[in-house]
Order: structure tokens, then C-alpha cells, then sequence
């Protein structure tokens, strides 16, 4: 397409109610555009042939887009080229294609003529299967010889598609969708309409005397892609043989009269394997194929409408948790789940929202269980090399360092759900200033320092111990004193009034026997005893700041 018609395109005014009808049926949701604005380099390309999906060429289709929505909504719309010697693939694969174009482009002229007859519908139908045909042998995703997903380009890599929306344009204006199959074809649709509009008024479509309406409509299609492949002043080009791109006009019209993919579809009115209405609307749980279902709604966070954050395990489960501090500490969180964006479900998701669900609420003994090398609030670090501390995990201003030799009580610790799973750790330098150090990965963790697994034993000699301990002492500096409770009190999920046992003023000196470690925030509860009488005391937190000093003194 030329590049100032696809201007025209864009700033083509539809009035009154009809430009929101329309509007739906060439628009799609924000989430599946295309990643970048414009990507000329092709990476893993995949040659491909001239034959039915696999046009020359392929490239990564992550660099693009969303490859799991190529996976999950549209796994009946990809041709793979490792079973390229299957016909019967390539014919599931027209198929679908075929139901797909037929539905879009029969549902936009309606749109647009309330009151088109039957062979005019029939005749926009074939008219933009062959210009599909003609761009590019119905290609658009494929699975390449690599085994990768792929999107089809031309052009040198600027046109992009099945219909090789130009990039180059493209790029410029507030959306692209030329990755998302629906938007790319819905797009190519809207653009040849326009043409398709202009061709039936216009001088060179009356050939002869008495001309019968198929005859017409054919010489509307023909005026149609002429001004469509050359612009609108194109419009007559087919009638010039001898024009310099008279060439396109005979291949399409061959095609045309062809109609060469008829005898790789299976049948011409099969029902289309996507809900359109679905796929427009932003609503992704309802776009996916459902034999896909399970395999979808397990490769992403669920988000669920009270807040939880889950993943579902293999046994049609939920693991959530209240806090992403929680649920980062979940061992089925694979980094593709990491990398992948949630999904929102609502209640009315009945299938989903009524699975039995398993919360966590413990951060501290699911990292311990899950991540047994990892260092938890009050173990000690020795540190392998001189590592600095920021403000802020992985960025911020440089607060100082963690000294080589030198050991560190651990304040918090997060753990970066992508990639390898980064290792973090707020620790307090002998100057009180608190900050946080990336003490390596996965892999590379035993490099940078040595783990000391405490349970909140009393400290080394020459650990500077900032946190209480079991079987040491403390002193209670909170000013009005601080409240003893027959248990402490669950963070997440507060549950009946627990008894209040007495209250420990400032000044007072009483023995830890328990130290407990609650909810995402790292709320530090002891359990204290004075004389006879024992109970639990809550001595600060150590997230987003270690509040331990405005409650209690480690003695």
C-alpha cells in the first residue's frame, strides 16, 4: 500500500453511529498491538516458499508482539512450516483463514451498506481473499523450521502481514496493529473498502452496453485493487495493458478468476474457530481456543477480583497469595509465568473463580521451602567481595558497602521473579544506614556471600545484631508501652478480637522465648515471658523501613 493512502485511510470520517459499529470491527484491544513502532531488522528468519502460509519471509515474531496470544487465541491460524509436507495441515490452515476473511470482510461492508445485496457481499468476499493471495499466499504467523513463531514481512522487512501493513506509515500513528491477526486483515479490509467505494463510481467500470451486474461488480473489484496497489489515481489502471504496472493487474485478476485456494478448503461456510466479538473487546479469557483453556490460564498471574494473585498448578488448583511479596516466593512461578502479563479474572468467571484455591500467607516458610539457598529475615550473610548498598533494590543512590570478610544480619529479602531470579537483601552497616545489595542469582548466589541459616539464634561474636533473638533479651521503648496478646495477630487476614493479657511499659526488660515473622511487611512478634506470665508482644517490621527500633531494644 502506498504510503498516502494509508494516510487517507486513517483520516477517512465515518458519521453518526455507524463510526462506532465500524470502529469495532477494525479496532483491537490495546494489549494486542504491536511491541515496537517500527522494526525493520528480521531476526531468526525463516525463508519460507510460495505456497499457501509460508511466503518469503518469516521473522521472530516476539521481536512484534505478544507471542502468547499467536499460542492461545490464534493456534488454529498458524501454518507450521515442520509439517509443510502435511497437506491436510495446509488445508486446516486455509480453512480457517478462509472462515476468517469471509467473516471480517462480510460483517464490514454489511456494516457499511446496511442495505448490500447478497452477490455484492459475496463479490468483496473473493475480492479480498485475492488481494491476500496476492500480498502474501494467505501468510501471516507461522511456526519456522526453527521451531520458532514467526511473523510474515516484506518489502524488506517494512511491511508486515498478511495484508504488509507499511511500517514505515504505520509506525507513526497511536497504534499499530499489524502484528494481531484480526487487526492486520481488519485493517487491509477498511483500506480496500475505500477503494472498493471509489471504484463503483467510477467511468471505467461500464465496459460495454447492457452489462450485466457480475460483469460490474468483477470491473469493481479489478478498479478496486488497481487503486488500492497504486493509489487512487490508479483507479482505471487495469484497462491499460500497456501500463508499467500492468503486470499486477493481470496476476490479480488470475488469481481472482482462479480462486486456487478453493481446492485446499475443506468447505466454503465453516464455522470460524474464534469469537470476534471476543477478540475486540479486550476480553482474552473469552478469546481463548477452550482446548487451550488450561494450558493458558497455567502460563500467566491470575488476578483475581478481590485482589488475590494466583497461578493454577497442573491439578486444576489455585496457589494465591494476599501480598506479590508472597506469591514471588512461590517455586511454580516459572520465568515464563514471571514474564507473562496477568490476566484479570472476575467472579462471574465461574469456572475459574471456583476453584479451590490454596492462600499463603507465610512469606518466611514458603521461601524457605521453596528457596532453601536463600537467606531469610535474621540469617547472616559473610560476604565473598565487596558488594554496595542502595537505596532502592537494584538502583538508587550508593549507601555505602558490604565489606568482603565482614557478616550481616538480613534485614528483608526479595527475589526478582524474571530472568534467573535475582537475589536481594536489606542488611543495616555498622553506621545504621540501611540499604539493599544484589547478592547474585541462581547460579551465581554461593559467589558473592556465605548463608548462615539463624531461626533467630543469638548472633556470632562480631555480627551486629539489630533483630531479636531467642533466648535473649529485650527492653520495651514504645513510649505508652506495648500490649501483650494470647497470639499475635495475623496481618493479611485479621480474625476475631484476641485477649489482651496486660501491657509491658517502657523500660521494661522481658526474655524472648519465640520469634515469629508474619505477613508480607516482615512483622516481628515475640513471645515473651515476665515471671509466670507468658504472651506475644509486636516489635515492629522490617518492610518498606525497619521499624524495630520505636518498639524495642535488642539487649
Amino acid at each position: 500500500m502506498k504510503q498516502a493512502e494509508m494516510k487517507m485511510a486513517v483520516a477517512s470520517v465515518i458519521s453518526g453511529v455507524a463510526l462506532g459499529l465500524i470502529a469495532t470491527l477494525v479496532v483491537v484491544p490495546e494489549f494486542a498491538v504491536s511491541r515496537v513502532s517500527f522494526v525493520r531488522s528480521c531476526t531468526g528468519k525463516d525463508s519460507g516458499t510460495w505456497n499457501w502460509g509460508e511466503a518469503p519471509s518469516g521473522c521472530d515474531a516476539s521481536k512484534f508482539g505478544n507471542v502468547s496470544r499467536i499460542r492461545f487465541i490464534y493456534g488454529d491460524f498458524v501454518f507450521d512450516r515442520t509439517k509443510a509436507a502435511d497437506d491436510e495441515h495446509r488445508r486446516d490452515y486455509v480453512t480457517n483463514i478462509h472462515s476468517l476473511m469471509r467473516d471480517l470482510s462480510s460483517q464490514y461492508i454489511r456494516a457499511r451498506q446496511p442495505d448490500v445485496k447478497d452477490d455484492e457481499v459475496a463479490a468483496f468476499n473473493l475480492a479480498v481473499e485475492a488481494v491476500a493471495h496476492q500480498e502474501t499466499y494467505w501468510s501471516h504467523y507461522r511456526v519456522g523450521a526453527d521451531g520458532g513463531y514467526k511473523l510474515m514481512t516484506g518489502d524488506k522487512n517494512i511491511s508486515h502481514g498478511m495484508m504488509q501493513i507499511n511500517q514505515r506509515y504505520h509506525a507513526s500513528k497511536e497504534a499499530d496493529n499489524s502484528f494481531d491477526l484480526v487487526g492486520n486483515v481488519g485493517y487491509g479490509i477498511e483500506h480496500f473498502y475505500m477503494k472498493w467505494e471509489m471504484a463503483s463510481k467510477a467511468r471505467c467500470i461500464n465496459r460495454t452496453r447492457n452489462q450485466t451486474r457480475e460483469v460490474t461488480l468483477q470491473n469493481i473489484t479489478r478498479a478496486a485493487y488497481s487503486a488500492y496497489n497504486g493509489g487512487s489515481d490508479a483507479i482505471c489502471r487495469w484497462t491499460n495493458p500497456r501500463h508499467a504496472w500492468a503486470k499486477n493487474d493481470k496476476n490479480y485478476f488470475k488469481k481472482l478468476k482462479d480462486k486456487s485456494w478453493s481446492e485446499w478448503v475443506r468447505t466454503e461456510d465453516g464455522k470460524l474457530k474464534i469469537d470476534l466479538d471476543c477478540v475486540r473487546s479486550g476480553d482474552e479469557l473469552c478469546a481463548v481456543a477452550k482446548d487451550r483453556m488450561g494450558e493458558y490460564l497455567s502460563s500467566r498471574p491470575l488476578i483475581m477480583e478481590n485482589g488475590m494473585t494466583c497461578i493454577m498448578s497442573g491439578a486444576g488448583k489455585l496457589d494465591c497469595a494476599r501480598d506479590l511479596r508472597v506469591f514471588s516466593c512461590m517455586t511454580s512461578i516459572s520465568p515464563d509465568v514471571a514474564d507473562a502479563a496477568p490476566l484479570k479474572v472476575k467472579d462471574s468467571d465461574g469456572d475459574i473463580a471456583k476453584m479451590p484455591r490454596i492462600v499463603h500467607e507465610d512469606r518466611i516458610a514458603l521461601c524457605k521451602s521453596n528457596h532453601p539457598d536463600l537467606a531469610l529475615v535474621g540469617d547472616t550473610l559473610t560476604m565473598k567481595q565487596d558488594v554496595a548498598l542502595r537505596a532502592d533494590i537494584g538502583s538508587g543512590k550508593t549507601l555505602g558497602f558490604a565489606k568482603k570478610g565482614q557478616a550481616y544480619q538480613v534485614l528483608d529479602m526479595e527475589i526478582d521473579l524474571t530472568g534467573k531470579k535475582d537475589r536481594y537483601y536489606r542488611v543495616r552497616l555498622p553506621n545504621n544506614s540501611e540499604g539493599w545489595m544484589k547478592a547474585g542469582d541462581t547460579t551465581s548466589a554461593e559467589k558473592f556471600a556465605t548463608v548462615s541459616s539463624r531461626d533467630f539464634a543469638p548472633a556470632d561474636k562480631g555480627v551486629s545484631a539489630w533483630l531479636p533473638a531467642k533466648g535473649g533479651k529485650i527492653e520495651i521503648v514504645k513510649a505508652d508501652g506495648i500490649k501483650v496478646l494470647a497470639q499475635p495477630e495475623t496481618p493479611s487476614a485479621p480474625a476475631a478480637p484476641i485477649e489482651t493479657k496486660g501491657t509491658l511499659a517502657k523500660g521494661t526488660v522481658v526474655d524472648v522465648e519465640e520469634v515469629k515473622v508474619l505477613g508480607p511487611a516482615n512483622e516481628i512478634w515475640l513471645r515473651v515471658k515476665q515471671g509466670t506470665e507468658v504472651g506475644y508482644v509486636f516489635a515492629g517490621r522490617t518492610f518498606p523501613q525497619s521499624t524495630i527500633d520505636q518498639w524495642v531494644k535488642v539487649k
